[in-house]
């Protein structure tokens, strides 16, 4: 009984890192992916930090930018990736053929976390290089330490909201509504402008927006802000409690009164 106990541990534990390293994998091999991730943020910081000296003798725009810019890197593949990969999915009917399988149950989001991470890490590894390189941030290793784990950690609200998203978009418009979903937030949240330079109702607005919250923590990191971070990590909270909330919304609702879970695939009949 002890070793069968063990021997099903074991086989289910393979099959939880198979299924990761096949969803990394996946990623890889899609260079469009890639680049997309890896040149988003860093772009933006070689154009503002580099070429327009962001912040100039008002406060150290190269660093603030390493923050902001990199919650943005980890959000893209977060949310933007979450939401295309499982609309597609549930297109293919690769979600109900899965169900059929013998793979282990929590398999599926765990392939999805690890490749989001994995894509996450990437995106920060240029702009490091271009902050630590060209514009000449210098750190301790622990604060380095500091600000990739809490950027990484602070996605999972945003992958979550993006597989919300993906629950009910379609193929091709799931992205087109992640894309209207997170480019607004990350401007309005301060991660390309500073929030002190909007005028009062943006300010407003920012604190309720997730992105907001994630800079936060990432300049309190980097020693830009003081204080407390237990209310950003609890606004992160939240936002993944509403996500979840949203993606199990047809599960709660009565079968057949909710609008927006209509299956997207085409039924041959037999005739």
């Amino acid at each position: 009984m002890m070793f069968s106990a063990m021997f099903n541990d074991l086989s289910r534990w393979r099959g939880l890192y198979t299924e990761a390293r096949v969803e990394c994998r996946r990623d890889l091999r899609m260079p469009d992916t890639l680049i997309a991730t890896l040149s988003f943020p860093a772009f933006f910081y070689a154009v503002f930090a580099l070429m327009f000296d962001f912040g100039g003798d008002e406060f150290d725009g190269a660093t603030y930018l390493l923050a902001t810019l990199g919650a943005v890197g980890v959000i893209a593949p977060a949310m933007l990736g979450c939401a295309t990969v499982l609309a597609n999915e549930r297109r293919s009917g690769w979600l109900e053929l899965r169900q059929a399988l013998p793979l282990p149950a929590g398999g599926w989001l765990l392939a999805k976390l690890t490749s989001t991470l994995m894509l996450a890490l990437l995106a920060l590894v240029p702009l490091i290089l271009l902050a630590t390189v060209f514009a000449g941030v210098r750190l301790p290793l622990t604060d380095w330490f500091g600000l990739v784990s809490t950027l990484l950690a602070g996605l999972v609200p945003f992958a979550i909201l993006g597989l919300a998203i993906g629950r009910y978009g379609t193929e091709r418009g799931a992205g087109a509504l992640a894309n209207l979903i997170f480019l607004p937030m990350i401007f309005f949240s301060g991660l390309m402008i500073p929030v002190a330079m909007f005028p009062e109702p943006v300010k407003q607005l920012a604190i309720w927006l997730p992105a907001f919250h994630l800079g936060e923590l990432a300049l309190h990191q980097m020693g830009m802000r003081e204080g407390s971070t237990a209310g950003h990590w609890l606004a992160l909270a939240t936002w993944s409690g509403i996500g979840v909330a949203v993606a199990l919304a047809p599960v709660w609702w009565p079968r057949g009164g909710f609008p927006l879970q209509r299956s997207t695939r085409t039924v041959v009949k037999d005739q």
